[in-house]
């Protein structure tokens, strides 16, 4: 992933290999995202009014329109989101998003290794 850049608010990607003083891996460097888990407010009208008070059907729709853009973003880049979860997606108050589990994407002939089972495709 280091090695693919992907320069885009709409997703953290991994942008270094962070390693310690004896050279072992220990993580990533990725840049900060801010926002709400969209789990935390998308499924009730309830949690939706405490997280961002003045949205209204129009915030709703621009929300839609700013996932479903960020995910065409991604496809151009040739990644796959492998879990459409709404815990991996950070929504800002202008309704902007941040994907932000970076290891449930699916590159080249790297699948997705983890999944939320209620999520996956009925034959698996």
């Amino acid at each position: 992933m280091c090695s693919r850049p992907i320069r885009s608010p709409c997703v953290a990607w991994p942008q270094e290999i962070l390693y310690d003083e004896l050279r072992r891996f220990v993580g990533v460097l990725m840049p900060r995202a801010d926002g709400v888990p969209l789990g935390a407010f998308a499924f009730h009208a309830e949690l939706l009014k405490k997280q961002f008070p003045s949205w209204t059907r129009y915030d709703l729709t621009r929300l839609c329109l700013n996932l479903s853009a960020s995910v065409h973003t991604l496809h151009r880049y040739g990644v796959v989101l492998g879990d459409l979860h709404p815990g991996n997606v950070l929504v800002s108050p202008d309704g902007t998003v941040c994907w932000v589990d970076a290891d449930s994407f699916q590159i080249e002939d790297y699948p997705c290794s983890v999944g939320t089972e209620r999520f996956w495709a009925p034959e698996l």
